[in-house]
């Protein structure tokens, strides 16, 4: 079963395609746990897009055969801890 979904006008980052970071988050949706989004080409507006999942993990949006985002699983992020500075 495929998948689709669509990015409403609304959310727009440049006049005529998708905001990136509200695109992103969401492709991450389908990524359970931390995501890696990459962005291949702008995100058209008001249109159906194919979600196609990968065996490893991974989601791909096309727009037919344009290959518009993929989303990846990424590892959990660890801040590292502070150091104390001395004056």
């Amino acid at each position: 079963m495929s998948e689709r979904i669509s990015i409403p006008s609304r959310f727009n980052g440049p006049l005529e395609s998708g905001n990136g970071g509200y695109c992103s988050g969401v492709a991450a949706r389908y990524i359970e746990g931390p995501a890696e989004v990459m962005l291949r080409r702008p995100v058209p507006l008001d249109a159906p897009l194919e979600v196609a999942r990968a065996t490893n993990g991974s989601v791909h949006v096309f727009d037919g055969d344009a290959l518009v985002l993929e989303a990846s699983p990424a590892p959990a992020f660890a801040p590292a801890p502070a150091v104390a500075v001395n004056e």
